[in-house]
């Protein structure tokens, strides 16, 4: 998976050349659930083509980054939720919207 450092990096980068959106903590947060199966050094290989694509103009999303990588874009998805059914990934989402709407 790759990891929130990288993933904070990039939004970061990307922030700077399309400052067209702001990057909050669930900005991180929803990149990294939508790349989940996404390794660090494939995260980074894609987000540089990005950084360099003649003509872009706009804050890339994470498909756009996926869609770097080819049709197969990684291994299976790995289990994002425990035995309980629940996910750390979507309670920090949670979290971050309930403080965001308080």
């Amino acid at each position: 998976m790759a990891s929130l450092r990288i993933i904070t990096k990039y939004l970061t980068l990307f922030h700077e050349l399309y400052p067209s959106r702001d990057i909050t903590a669930v900005t991180a947060d929803a990149w990294e659930y939508a790349l989940a199966d996404v390794t660090d050094p494939r995260f980074e290989w894609a987000a540089d083509r990005i950084l360099k694509e003649p003509g872009r103009q706009f804050f890339p999303t994470p498909n756009e980054l996926r869609a770097q990588l080819g049709p197969s874009s990684g291994a299976p998805m790995r289990r994002l939720f425990a035995r309980d059914g629940s996910s750390p990934v979507e309670e920090g989402i949670d979290q971050a919207v309930d403080e965001w709407y308080a």
